[in-house]
């Protein structure tokens, strides 16, 4: 499919145009946000001479605020009249702030941009209270923020989906609120450059993707249940995991029953259509069937990642205790690991490593990560403890054999061990620490290399009453998107407006042509068109 922006006329560019020049100013007047992080952007003052001073006070209604408000201070280049505010603002205020520089020609003049206001929302009463334990002496954690979707059992009174935005000291920075029947889970934020800044989420049987203020900027179709976990692909595309539900006979003889099983799609991001697929009936027996599962919850999908540097799909199907990893160029199954006393015996080795597992997330070096709950680990009679653990192969390409080279236990603040016997995940992070979701009992943990705790957040009360399905670390709550000139963190037709007014302009680009200098080449040119051609998100709204 072609680009969107290739199939309309130049005329209908370039009247969107005037609107794309309005949107300049950041956060819009008269916003409310669910967060204390803003971006900050204002029409340049002509003539600006050095620094932009960004003032910002509690807004008491006057005509003049700043008069006998606390006046916080940012400042700006004048080239570049935007700044991103991460201190000082509370959930609950209005504000009201402006932008003073210096114009020029000399003698200077002190001249203040218009006044302009917005609010943030109070948190609401039923964000869980969150309690930070950070053991004594220990090392700092990685830099950044904890993003993950909270929700409730009905015993709970919230059922709704809410996502939470935590910094290193527990402290809320961003909330995101929806009503839906069923919970948020698989909460994501994209780093892609065309979707970054914009939040990737479950909800109702379908993936969405959305602003970090909760506008839906993209979805999945209604017409297949999407469910547990939908990763993103290199480019824009997802793999969604969906419900492959079908009549079959009975392995045991009797009449045809239903088969509960999982089909892994690709699904393109410009028409939302089906690219790829793979499903377990294709690949697994189904002479294999779990006692105590059945037919009825057979594999139980709760994880689709691709490995792009080796080009295969990492599955974790959690009632046959089993990770399977495909060939994502051809859809051929090369290898199941897991247990391995199933019927059609074509595990190939990894009997008793892990058990009802969530989350792989393949490495660099080609280890995999993953969060083993522990359900039916031999011998079973001894207590349940949940893991996270690294497993090495002995051959990447074509193993036969693997091991655990690295495990985080976890114990509760009793030295007890926690068991988790659904939900959770284990992410890598960057600087070779962990973050360990204990799903169940709504508990998160960073431990370094070593295994050792540096940080736990927990939310609410934990079981029966709190859960997290996954849990995510970013390294920052606001991104700027290449090309985004309105900041609604979509690279669509506005942006395009904006783009195509500035090309004719002679000269180096200048602010606000300089967002949608793609390249950064310091131009606004025909390359930089042909880029977001390429990188447009889209699709259109309707159907959404």
């Amino acid at each position: 499919m072609k680009p969107l922006l290739r199939t309309l006329p130049a005329a209908v560019l370039l009247a969107l145009a005037p609107a794309a020049a309005a949107q300049t100013i950041l956060p819009r007047p008269g916003a409310t946000l669910t967060r204390v992080h803003a971006q900050f952007r204002w029409e340049p003052i002509p003539q600006a001479v050095g620094d932009y001073e960004l003032r910002v006070v509690e807004d008491d209604g006057s005509g003049n605020p700043f008069a006998s408000g606390s006046v916080q201070f940012h400042s700006a280049p004048a080239a570049e009249p935007r700044v991103n505010v991460t201190r000082g603002l509370e959930f609950g205020k209005a504000y009201a702030w402006r932008a003073v520089a210096w114009v020029g020609p000399p003698p200077l003049t002190r001249v203040a941009g218009p006044v302009h206001r917005f609010a943030i929302e109070p948190l609401p009463s039923f964000v869980p209270p969150l309690q930070l334990r950070v053991p004594p002496g220990a090392a700092p954690v990685e830099p950044g923020y904890v993003t993950f979707g909270h929700f409730g059992l009905p015993a709970s009174g919230f059922t709704d989906g809410l996502v939470l935005t935590v910094d290193a000291q527990g402290e809320i920075v961003h909330f995101y609120h929806r009503r839906v029947a069923r919970p948020i889970t698989d909460v994501r934020m994209l780093t892609e450059r065309n979707r970054r800044g914009r939040l990737s989420w479950i909800s109702d049987g379908r993936g969405f993707e959305t602003t970090i203020d909760g506008d839906t900027v993209w979805s999945t179709p209604a017409h297949f249940t999407v469910h547990h976990e939908m990763s993103p692909l290199p480019g824009g595309d997802h793999l969604a995991m969906v419900t492959d539900e079908r009549f079959l006979d009975d392995p045991l003889g009797g009449q045809q029953q239903l088969w509960l099983g999982d089909a892994i799609l690709r699904l393109d991001r410009h028409t939302r259509e089906v690219v790829w697929s793979w499903s377990t009936f294709d690949g697994c027996s189904t002479l294999d069937v779990h006692p105590a599962h059945g037919t009825e919850d057979w594999t139980h999908g709760n994880a689709a990642v691709l490995d792009p540097a080796t080009g295969r799909v990492w599955a974790s199907f959690r009632s046959l205790d089993r990770v399977s990893c495909i060939d994502f160029a051809t859809g051929d199954l090369l290898f199941h690991m897991g247990r391995e006393d199933y019927p059609a015996g074509d595990v190939a080795f990894g009997h008793n490593l892990f058990s009802h597992q969530h989350a792989p997330q393949p490495l660099p070096g080609g280890n995999l990560v993953l969060y083993d709950n522990g359900n039916e680990l031999e011998p079973l009679g001894t207590p349940r403890q949940t893991r996270a653990i690294e497993l090495a192969f002995d051959d990447p390409d074509a193993p036969t054999d693997a091991s655990i080279v690295w495990s985080y236990e976890a114990l509760d603040g009793q030295g007890q061990p926690i068991f988790t016997p659904f939900v959770g995940d284990a992410d890598r992070l960057p600087g070779g620490h962990t973050l360990v979701n204990l799903g169940s009992v709504a508990t998160i943990d960073e431990v370094d290399a070593g295994g050792d705790l540096l940080w736990r957040l927990e939310v609410g009360t934990g079981v029966p009453f709190n859960l997290i399905y996954r849990a995510e670390k970013i390294p920052h709550l606001l991104h700027d998107t290449p090309g985004d000139s309105d900041g609604d963190w979509d690279l669509d037709m506005a942006d395009f407006a904006r783009l195509q007014a500035a090309v004719p302009r002679p000269g180096g680009a200048v602010f606000p042509d300089t967002l949608v200098d793609l390249d950064e080449d310091g131009r606004v040119d025909k390359l930089d068109a042909r880029l977001f051609g390429r990188w447009q998100t889209g699709p259109a709204r309707p159907g959404l």
